[in-house]
């Protein structure tokens, strides 16, 4: 038997005590070597014999990887028992094997063979690279799995080169009759499912999926001697090879055409691997963003000169590291610093990032019991806005609206707390939106007024709608009072984060500071290196491999220096840090991205610590540790066996521990949750969400699934009485779970409570998912009423006519189909009631959308299809019907039909009134001024637009109070009235702009300048047109343009400049 030495792997004969080829002792019980065939057995061979390739026994390899290196693959290959990676495939195979077996004998060919897959198997495992399988004339290797790399293509690509380089070396020395070797691969990087397919060995591991199928067919078309990758391999590795671009391939199993390109060699001056950011460090290479800063925050304290700053960079650019020594100088006796975070699995609640901001201003946390948000909320808002004991006027109200934005139920306990609740219920989600956004705003600016604010914002790119929203509000309040507001960003590319930064750039000037960090020098990250590892002799060829692979981010350079502690080419001998000896030529891997990175890191640790980060990443970027145990625990003593994934709470806790420790995440200090024990519990924040993300990438779904469902099952428990708050973050869970039906309910409650909120994006989102879920689970009709309901609303709302009246159709069809089969549509007199409303109203909404798009007559139908329903006269129909009323008055006010519409209306009163429905009441008074209004019966117009001001004052409708003003104002232009009109427009317009309400504004300033037009005050006149014009400009509405270019050319006609005439006029 042939012996195999256990150094180079070469067959030696039998008998021999020493490695033939590199002189090793071989081991008496070393493995064998298949017998290659006798001389007498060399005859020639039939067709098929000759094409198969000789067996090589893939556990032999092992004897080419190193000890080390193959431990590694066996302990990652066993435990990673199904993950999901981003591997580089690599297939390469022998060109003309037929034909070359048919030339040569047998030992011959086995001896070829032998020294063909050794090179081939040594050139993957030189760039750790795992043979996957043998192919018969060549072989398939991954280069990520089981143990990640930083730089999966460009180790592939270095493999590939040398594999080419070896086979013409190869082919060179050996006498092969004339004959080449050659071989062709063909490469692609993707997603694959890896793990264990039976059995104990390592090379029962393996990938699928479709990224290995294309790298099969790419080698498969390659020609020989040729390198061909896939449109991904090329995009990490070009800055590194030049490649040549082919034409679109078909290929076999494939449908789409593929990009590919041709490997034509390394470049001669390669470019920069790009990197991320990280570790702590001394800040070097950010002076002059420092200086600009700490000027803007200067002016703060010592000028009360308010402003917006936005720091963008890539993740990994030194975002954090900048504001952290920002905050280090702060002097907090000068100026108050309040902090609000964006997180991105909580992108679905509404205003998260003021949440956090109220909640840390606050001294609490997500955790903390809602009666001890309520009673600090109260005290320091007393405190704050009205002195202590003595609250202000309209503190109880800024606190009502407070309360709503932190998901607390309204209080009850006192008359002026039910009185605040009755009027919140009767605003509409953009009065609410209002009213929320002002009180944040008067809490700022009353904080503010004591002493100056420093607001920071951070990830604002993961921030949901709502709280965009209220950052784009709260700019102009930046001009008179001393707030400074430091929003935090990755780059953006329109959006609401693009909108806030234009607008800030359009009406700040220079009170708004802009800052995109860029890339640090190869000197500074010289200097960077230097300031945080301080190593005598360190050597140039390893500093030089530090600082070209940290590619100028901080972040980069520093967790290459954490690996290297953790895989002790470096340490600490307790005075300095020290070299290890021999490991001056170490080469240095830096993930191509910040995944490979985390998770060339996240292989290190052991499989427990695995687990838990793995199931802490399902729970989200900030987790509370109980969940944790709740989700993945065991019992003490309990059998392991059937509990795989289960661990103790001391081991969840050690491994939670080392983790803080080596600082994948960061220990909080936990509000105590009611347990067994009594004990709190302590939080921990991934320091990076992209660690989150790159750990969570890893699970298969079927193991996410389980996961979630798990979580959602365990957040149920902890916060069981107190739900509201976690609507959003279950919806999110269970809809990725097995529990489908759950995230049904928990989808359906987070739409409503978005719509509630005016947040119409998210509430429009919520209710989408809800529709994907609704076929996939059992329902109810009424659960299907109010999936198509909720996203007619938000379709109505966003102007969507035509989509939200389809959706309002299938709800009513739904009612009509499931008639006397579902208990909302039970017989009983109270369901048929409910039943009877709920049709009235879809029919009505299917009216606005068809008044929404002009068409009365369509419109009108359906309001008398919605009349029509409310058969028998009970009480319950009286509000509806008020609705159907003033709405058909509505749209004959808008025909011109003034007579019918003052009727409709009348009426519309009278059942508005009895049913107490002030906020339609009001509405209906206001239509009818307008009607008073077009008939020139002035004075009367006033008394009900009088009446209508006053309602909405007592119900605290700021918006449609500051209508009712600017009405006023125009009743009192018809008038003659013009000091009167001029007044309630200063009136609206105060208070438009403390809604900030733009485009009111514009209609004002227009307003007031045809008032100063008619007093023959041009100049005036035209001060406001021009105001008008250039914040219409500013906001793109061109109507409002128009209208300003119209007036403008009107008051340049009076005043004779024709030529202003002419260029106005061009509209």
């Amino acid at each position: 038997m042939a012996t195999v030495c256990t150094n180079c792997g070469f067959d030696n004969p039998p008998g021999m005590r020493f490695c033939g080829n590199c002189g090793t002792r071989l081991p008496e019980n070393a493995s064998a070597a298949p017998v290659p065939s006798t001389p007498e057995s060399s005859s020639p061979r039939p067709a098929a014999a000759a094409q198969q390739f000789p067996n090589v026994d893939p556990e032999r390899l092992g004897v080419m990887t190193g000890s080390d290196l193959m431990e590694r693959f066996r302990q990652a290959g066993l435990e990673a028992s199904g993950q999901r990676r981003n591997v580089t495939i690599l297939f390469v195979d022998l060109s003309s094997y037929t034909s070359l077996s048919e030339q040569l004998e047998d030992e011959e060919l086995y001896s070829l063979v032998q020294k063909f897959i050794r090179l081939l198997v040594n050139d993957v495992y030189k760039y750790e690279g795992m043979v996957d399988k043998l192919t018969g004339d060549g072989l398939m290797a991954l280069f990520g799995a089981p143990i990640a790399h930083e730089n999966n293509a460009e180790r592939a690509m270095r493999s590939a080169m040398d594999m080419m380089a070896d086979v013409a070396l190869l082919s060179h020395e050996l006498d092969l009759h004339g004959h080449e070797l050659r071989i062709h691969i063909g490469l692609n990087a993707g997603t694959v499912i890896v793990g264990g397919l039976g059995g104990d060995g390592l090379m029962n591991y393996t990938a699928i999926g479709d990224s290995v199928n294309l790298a099969r067919r790419l080698e498969e078309t390659a020609d020989p001697g040729m390198i061909l990758v896939s449109k991904n391999v090329y995009q990490q590795t070009y800055r590194l090879f030049d490649f040549e671009a082919l034409a679109p391939l078909t290929l076999k199993h494939i449908s789409r055409p593929i990009s590919a390109y041709r490997f034509l060699g390394p470049k001669a001056n390669p470019g920069m691997v790009r990197g991320l950011e990280g570790l702590r460090a001394p800040m070097i290479g950010r002076q002059n963003e420092f200086r600009q800063v700490q000027a803007m925050v200067d002016r703060l304290v010592h000028e009360r000169q308010g402003g917006v700053m936005m720091l963008v960079g890539e993740g990994g650019m030194g975002k954090s590291r900048l504001t952290r020594e920002i905050k280090a100088q702060l002097d907090f006796t000068q100026l108050r610093l309040l902090e609000g975070q964006s997180l991105t699995y909580r992108r679905a609640i509404a205003y998260w990032i003021f949440q956090d901001m109220l909640r840390n201003f606050l001294g609490l946390t997500p955790e903390s019991p809602e009666e001890e948000v309520r009673r600090r909320l109260r005290e320091t808002v007393y405190a704050v806005l009205g002195g202590i004991g003595q609250p202000h006027t309209g503190a109880l109200e800024k606190i009502a609206y407070l309360e709503h934005m932190l998901a607390l139920e309204p209080s009850r306990e006192e008359e002026s707390d039910r009185l605040l609740a009755d009027r919140i219920r009767y605003l509409d989600p953009g009065q609410l939106q209002q009213q929320i956004f002002l009180a944040v705003r008067d809490l700022l600016l009353a904080v503010a007024a004591q002493r100056p604010v420093l607001l920071v914002l951070e990830d604002l790119h993961w921030a949901d709608d709502a709280s965009l929203d209220l950052v784009r509000f709260l700019l102009d309040s930046t001009r008179s009072a001393p707030l400074l507001i430091y929003a935090i960003s990755r780059p953006f590319e329109g959006g609401a984060v693009q909108a806030i930064h234009e607008r800030a750039g359009q009406r700040l000037a220079e009170r708004y500071l802009f800052i995109r960090l860029q890339a640090l020098p190869p000197d500074q990250s010289a200097q960077l290196l230097q300031a945080l590892l301080t190593i005598q002799d360190l050597p140039d060829m390893l500093r030089e491999q530090i600082i070209q692979r940290s590619a100028g981010l901080p972040f980069y350079l520093e967790e290459i220096l954490r690996m290297l502690i953790e895989n002790k080419v470096i340490y600490h001998d307790g005075r300095q840090w020290q070299l290890t000896p021999g490991a001056d030529s170490v080469s240095i891997g830096v993930p191509e991205t910040l995944q490979g990175l985390i998770l060339t890191r996240f292989d290190r640790l052991s499989a427990s610590q695995r687990r838990v980060l793995q199931t802490a990443s399902v729970v989200g970027s900030q987790f509370n540790a109980q969940v944790l145990h709740l989700v993945m625990g065991r019992m003490p003593g309990q059998a392991v066996e059937g509990h795989a994934e289960k661990l103790t709470r001391d081991e969840i806790d050690e491994a939670l521990a080392l983790l803080a420790e080596r600082e994948y995440i960061l220990p909080q200090i936990g509000i105590p949750i009611a347990d067994e024990s009594g004990e709190g519990e302590a939080t921990f924040l991934f320091k990076h969400v992209l660690v989150s993300d790159a750990v969570y990438s890893t699970l298969l779904q079927r193991d996410r699934r389980d996961l979630h469902t798990r979580v959602g099952l365990a957040i149920e428990t902890l916060y069981a009485g107190r739900l509201e708050g976690q609507i959003e973050v279950l919806a999110g869970h269970f809809m990725r779970s097995s529990l489908l039906d759950r995230s049904l309910y928990y989808l359906l409650s987070a739409g409503q409570k978005a719509a509630r909120s005016y947040a119409n994006e998210q509430a429009r989102l919520h209710f989408s998912q809800a529709l994907e879920v609704l076929p996939k689970v059992d329902h109810t009709p009424e659960q299907s009423v109010q999936v198509y309901q909720g996203l007619g609303d938000a379709l109505l709302t966003a102007g969507e006519y035509l989509p939200a009246r389809e959706f309002f159709t299938r709800a009513l069809e739904t009612l009509g189909a499931q008639a006397g089969t579902s208990s909302l549509l039970d017989p009983g007199a109270s369901q048929r009631i409910d039943r009877q409303r709920m049709i009235s109203l879809l029919q009505r909404k299917i009216g606005r959308t068809h008044e929404g798009q002009g068409d009365y007559d369509k419109a009108m139908v359906c309001l008398r299809a919605a009349q029509s329903v409310l058969t028998g006269g009970y009480a319950e129909y009286t509000a509806e019907r008020a609705n159907i009323l003033s709405d058909s008055g509505w749209i004959d006010f808008r025909r011109g039909s003034l007579e019918q519409a003052e009727a409709a209306l009348e009426e519309a009163l009278k059942l508005s009134e009895a049913a107490g429905q002030l906020d339609v009441v009001a509405s209906v008074l206001n239509r009818l001024a307008g009607i008073h209004y077009q008939r020139d019966s002035l004075e009367q117009a006033e008394r009900f637009l009088v009446r209508s001001l006053v309602l909405r004052e007592q119900i605290g409708d700021v918006v449609a109070v500051s209508r009712s003003y600017n009405n006023l104002g125009l009743l009192g232009w018809r008038q003659g009235n013009l000091d009167s009109a001029l007044d309630n427009f200063n009136h609206s317009y105060q208070m438009q702009k403390n809604l900030g309400d733009v485009e009111g504004l514009v209609v004002l300033r227009t307003n007031m300048g045809l008032i100063e037009l008619d007093r023959g005050n041009l100049a005036q006149a035209e001060r406001h047109f021009s105001e008008a014009l250039e914040t219409a400009g500013q906001i793109g509405h061109f109507y409002h343009v128009n209208m300003a270019r119209m007036h403008l050319a009107l008051l340049n006609f009076y005043a004779g400049n024709w030529q202003n005439v002419l260029e106005y006029g061009r509209l």
